[in-house]
C-alpha cells in the first residue's frame, strides 16, 4: 500500500465499523509485527452469533499478536 489514498481508504474501512474480519486480522498482524509495544485492538469485527464464534475470532486475534482488544 503506497499511495496517500489508499491509507485514506484502508482508514476509512477500518473506522467504518463494517470492517471485515479478515482484513482486520491481517491489520493487526502487521501491526503487531512492527512494533515492539503491546497492540490492542478495537475489535467489532469479531462479533459472531454464537459463544463459539466470538471464542475462535479472539483467538484468532491472539495468534496474530495482539495482547488486548476492545469489543
Amino acid at each position: 500500500m503506497s499511495s496517500q489514498s489508499e491509507k485514506l481508504e484502508l482508514f476509512r474501512t477500518l473506522h467504518a465499523g463494517g470492517a471485515p474480519l479478515d482484513l482486520v486480522l491481517a491489520q493487526a498482524a502487521r501491526i503487531a509485527a512492527s512494533v515492539d509495544l503491546p497492540v490492542s485492538v478495537d475489535f467489532e469485527a469479531g462479533n459472531s452469533a454464537s459463544f463459539g464464534g466470538i471464542r475462535e475470532n479472539m483467538q484468532r486475534l491472539i495468534a496474530v499478536g495482539a495482547v488486548g482488544l476492545e469489543p
